[in-house]
């Protein structure tokens, strides 16, 4: 199933989103990978998924 992870970053004084589509076998795991994807480690906050 596809999932869309949608991300957020401030930078200076505007806020910045970015959403990533992604497949996975259920929502645990993609949640799960969600949090420790590279997009966290560079600063990004994840706000949440939907499925598409």
């Amino acid at each position: 199933m596809k999932y869309k992870l949608t991300y957020s970053r401030e930078v200076g004084e505007t806020l910045k989103f970015k959403s990533v589509v992604v497949w996975g076998r259920n929502l645990t795991t993609v949640l799960h990978d969600a949090e420790r994807t590279g997009w966290v480690s560079k600063g990004w906050k994840f706000l949440g998924v939907e499925s598409c």
